[in-house]
């Protein structure tokens, strides 16, 4: 109950000016006095903006907020989490909206802090690439919850590139990847965001597969894996983001666009398989070295309009999922088998991805 207290006289100092401010210090004068596990406890409740802020205050709180675990530990208890999409109107620049899930679906804005075309996402961190006219790319990675963004080396352009963006969480690393052919062989590019902020790309070997339809998509990225889909070669090709090495695995024969549709959930690479007109079963893939598939879970009785929707989002646990249909965004709850439709309304969607607010810093990421 104390810790209750303390956690809401913060955020009331942060919300509040003057008086609000001083009463903050009081209490975290209080608060230096407690054991560290207490103090870590209270922290995690705290929003990312507001830990933001806090991490400046002293060394030591600058590295327990920076600790892998702490920022875990307060993704896990982020309160706001759901999806970022990027859409393009006819008659307006492109949108970028943070649907939050745990507050029924209302919009965020996003537009002003991330100015550029979303490439990828990663716990709460922004792949963004725009262009300049010597055909440079220009590309960074922004937390638009703190605002924080660090620049990465410029790139000459292909005719054919995709990114992906990985976190590979035994060695507490953000790794960049970028997918492009080079005289028709297909090249993979990595990039590691250190605290130094020495980027650099560097070559992998990359498998002896053809780029194409399918490898022009953004991958899928889950549990430190990322996914390319491709129907017509019936392949999955995996890239193992943090020992930098690739996998074809084949995409079983009952898998395919009018049976249901792939998206990442948690850590696994999930398929939403419509069996019947009321019936969705969930598949994940267990085993990406071994291409295993298993079913999780078989739900019944859903509407029947879901089947002519699109998949966008999932939840961790499979509880929610998000449903595009034309203009409107859908959420179905699986265990009370009900449909709501969300407030916010899409145009031309370019980009959509999970996304969390989070405390990770793309300045400094320390390593385990």
């Amino acid at each position: 109950m104390k810790r209750k207290k303390l956690v809401l006289k913060l955020k009331q100092g942060k919300e509040k000016g003057g008086k609000g401010k001083r009463a903050k210090k009081m209490m975290m004068m209080m608060i230096t006095n407690l054991d560290d596990d207490i103090v870590r406890d209270i922290l995690t409740r705290l929003s990312a903006q507001s830990l933001d802020q806090l991490r400046y205050l002293s060394k030591n709180w600058f590295n327990m907020i920076s600790d892998p675990y702490f920022v875990q530990q307060h993704n896990l208890r982020c309160s706001d989490y759901g999806f970022i999409i990027q859409e393009k109107p006819s008659t307006y620049k492109n949108i970028k909206s943070f649907i939050k899930m745990n507050d029924g679906g209302k919009y965020h804005n996003l537009s002003s802090v991330l100015t550029g075309n979303i490439r990828a996402c990663c716990n709460g961190l922004v792949l963004l690439e725009s262009y300049e006219k010597s055909k440079k790319s220009k590309l960074r990675v922004v937390n638009p919850t703190t605002k924080q963004q660090v620049k990465l080396p410029q790139i000459d352009l292909t005719c054919i590139e995709v990114y992906g963006f990985a976190f590979v969480a035994s060695s507490n690393e953000y790794k960049v990847a970028r997918l492009y052919t080079e005289s028709m062989d297909l090249k993979c590019d990595i990039l590691v965001l250190s605290s130094s902020q020495h980027f650099q790309w560097r070559s992998i070997n990359a498998p002896s597969i053809t780029m194409t339809k399918g490898f022009k998509y953004r991958p899928f990225s889950v549990g430190g894996v990322l996914y390319w889909i491709e129907y017509s070669q019936r392949v999955v090709l995996c890239l193992d983001v943090g020992a930098e090495k690739f996998y074809q695995t084949p995409l079983p024969d009952f898998i395919s666009l009018s049976k249901g549709r792939i998206v990442g959930m948690g850590r696994f690479l999930c398929l939403l398989k419509y069996v019947a007109p009321d019936q969705l079963d969930i598949w994940i893939l267990k085993d990406f070295r071994t291409g295993e598939w298993i079913k999780q879970r078989e739900i019944f009785n859903v509407e029947s309009k879901i089947v002519e929707c699109l998949p966008i989002w999932i939840s961790d646990n499979g509880e929610l999922i998000v449903f595009r249909m034309k203009s409107k965004l859908w959420a179905y709850n699986v265990e009370l088998n009900k449909l709501t439709k969300l407030p916010k309304r899409v145009d031309k969607v370019e980009f959509w991805g999970p996304h969390v607010s989070s405390i990770v810093s793309p300045k400094f990421i320390p390593k385990r």
